[in-house]
């Protein structure tokens, strides 16, 4: 006696997503920057339909993504493909690079001289590539090499004022700023009273 029999192939296939890619606009920024990134990804799915998921929010069809960084964090991206289910994720570190201010050189002057000089040191911070400005409030001094590091506060008026400031600003080519002040009192030695502002 023979018994029948049938038989059937099932053809299964492996589906993944490759190619997976997460660019930032930068990945060292200041505080509050707003950073702009872009997922890139490929199913090899026939007909797939990625979706994107940042930061573990809900996912959408969408894989830009756009925040204000306000302190050192990783940006996560899932792709899911729709039609196989396959995930895959990537992550990029954002870094702050704020700018460290402090103005030196002013503990040593004495009141015979007509000017004196200063200089603002960037102790930590920023791309290294710095743009310096120096101002002050009184219209009988003058401000020599204003737009450098170090600077000469010269009395151009008949009669001293009793107190003046300086105000530096630096920058960097990323957009960090960093303010930094200094007192000088005219009719004894010089004083400093820094007030740091980083924004």
């Amino acid at each position: 006696e023979k018994g029948c029999q049938s038989m059937d192939v099932l053809d299964i296939q492996t589906q993944s997503i490759q190619n997976v890619q997460l660019s930032l606009s930068s990945s060292t920024v200041c505080t509050g920057t707003i950073v702009d990134a872009i997922a890139t990804a490929k199913s090899t799915a026939l007909n797939s339909n990625l979706l994107y998921s940042w930061n573990k929010k809900d996912f959408s069809t969408t894989n830009t993504f756009s925040a204000k960084v306000t302190q050192d964090t990783t940006l996560l991206v899932i792709i899911k493909d729709q039609i196989s289910l396959c995930e895959a994720q990537a992550t990029q570190n954002i870094v702050i690079e704020n700018i460290d201010l402090q103005i030196s050189g002013l503990d040593t002057v004495f009141v015979c001289l007509d000017s004196v000089q200063f200089e603002g040191t960037v102790l930590k911070g920023g791309s290294g590539n710095y743009t310096y400005s120096w101002t002050d409030t009184e219209v009988n001094q003058e401000l020599k090499d204003s737009d450098k590091a170090q600077v000469t506060l010269l009395d151009k008026g008949l009669t001293r004022p009793l107190i003046t400031v300086a105000y530096l600003n630096v920058s960097d080519d990323l957009g960090c700023q960093a303010k930094d002040s200094v007192y000088v009192n005219w009719n004894s030695k010089v004083s400093t009273s820094i007030e740091k502002d980083l924004y």
